[in-house]
């Protein structure tokens, strides 16, 4: 019999929509061997969480026909073993933009306004405090956004009407568009430099594995705040950015995203004051996880219907795919 299979919880949406196609079985745990065992009899994988479709996975599944991710970054699956074996890669692009965006500002907020510090004040006993002018203004202060992808677009919107100076660096992105957006271009050097407050999310390949490297940071202007809310492989070990807040190089640091997943909790920087996490939980909201269900299993359920999906990050599996 054909089955769905789904390494992790999930909305009834999933089972609803896919259930014409197989029964959704959700795995027991995450590991390969696991996926391994399950995706004998898969025609689709709903990857969710942090389990990861490695080629042998994707290889233990004769009948695979669709690989669906709850989310954009699909650095989690071998799509160049799926683009091999002629399947789609469905992922959801836009859907929680807002919601990521939502939770860079808010965490921008929180550390520009000391928010966690002040409360610590009062609950020591410690009113003299409010004589410390530590306390950051908005207007005028530099968002730099690296990575002007839907999210990056959405927080620009966001933080404009505030007073932030928003800036940007992405390759793929020209002045122009950058420009009509409200948004100075830059390259990287150049934002690392100048923002108050850096904001990372960009996609993890290759190419930006890293990226938040010890020369970067050293760019850094001092006491400058940075936020991560795309993957944890953007910068280069925590050891790193440890060693900025002791030194003041950072004034402070929010990260929602972690490699590995979840993090060591003996790190040094999870016990830093000026260092506040969140479980890569921030663009899970109840609308942004319903546009994300809504889209993932309305493109997986085209694929397996011989239609084309409206996401797809290897459409060159799709030329295959019999349009009625």
């Amino acid at each position: 019999m054909a089955s769905i299979m789904i390494t992790g919880p999930v909305d009834p949406l999933v089972a609803a929509t896919l259930g014409p196609f197989g029964t959704a079985v959700e795995t027991p745990d995450i590991a390969e061997r696991t996926l391994v065992e399950h995706a004998a009899d898969a025609v689709a994988i709903v990857c969710r969480g942090e389990a990861r479709i490695t080629r042998a996975v994707i290889d233990a599944a004769p009948r695979l026909r669709v690989i669906g991710r709850t989310g954009v970054g699909v650095d989690s699956i071998d799509v160049a073993r799926a683009t091999e074996r002629g399947i789609p890669v469905i992922n959801t692009p836009g859907a929680n933009s807002r919601s990521v965006a939502e939770g860079a500002l808010t965490l921008a907020l929180v550390l520009l306004k000391e928010v966690f510090h002040w409360d610590r004040q009062v609950r020591t006993g410690n009113w003299a405090a409010r004589y410390q002018l530590i306390t950051r203004d908005i207007e005028g202060t530099v968002l730099g956004i690296v990575g002007f992808g839907n999210i990056g677009r959405t927080l620009a919107g966001l933080a404009l009407p505030l007073g932030f100076t928003v800036v940007a660096s992405d390759p793929f992105v020209s002045a122009a568009d950058a420009q009509a957006a409200g948004v100075e271009l830059l390259p990287m050097e150049e934002l690392l430099s100048r923002a108050d407050v850096i904001s990372l999310h960009a996609t993890l390949t290759a190419a930006t594995a890293g990226l938040i490297n010890a020369a970067a940071v050293a760019r850094m202007k001092r006491g400058a705040v940075l936020l991560n809310l795309g993957r944890g492989g953007l910068i280069d070990g925590l050891d790193i950015l440890h060693d900025a807040l002791q030194d003041g190089r950072l004034g402070a640091v929010a990260l929602d995203t972690f490699e590995p997943e979840p993090p060591d909790l003996g790190h040094p920087i999870l016990g830093h004051e000026r260092c506040i996490c969140s479980p890569h939980v921030l663009g899970l909201t109840p609308g942004a996880m319903h546009r994300i269900y809504t889209s993932m299993t309305a493109d997986m359920a085209a694929v397996l219907s011989g239609k084309h999906p409206r996401y797809c990050v290897n459409p060159e599996t799709l030329p295959t795919i019999a349009e009625e």
